[in-house]
């Protein structure tokens, strides 16, 4: 089994790769955390090693790779559905949020 990780910059500088963070720790999901530094000589290549854009957060599990963060937070949430019938995937995550009309969140 391949492992799953998530691919994020500094947690200063950027908030959006927070969210898929806190996603994988609100559902208890097992997941090795890279971190890119910003600023360096070789950050965009590393970007690159994980994400087809060379931008983070990238995620990667069972061989899908995924790397924007509302996508990210989606796919957890189908993984995980009692979780989000729970609230504990926060709707503004989804994109129930943004499509309110099919929502399931109250």
């Amino acid at each position: 089994m391949q492992k799953t990780i998530l691919v994020i910059a500094d947690k200063n500088y950027s908030l959006w790769p927070l969210a898929p963070w806190l996603c994988l720790k609100a559902v208890n999901m097992p997941f090795e955390e890279k971190l890119i530094k910003f600023a360096q000589p070789d950050t965009r290549a590393q970007m690159l090693e994980f994400s087809m854009t060379g931008r983070v957060p990238a995620f990667h599990h069972n061989g899908l790779k995924i790397w924007d963060s509302l996508a990210i937070c989606e796919y957890i949430a189908d993984l995980y559905p009692s979780y989000k019938s729970k609230s504990v995937i926060p709707c503004f995550l989804t994109s129930e949020y943004l499509y309110p009309e099919s929502s399931q969140c109250s």
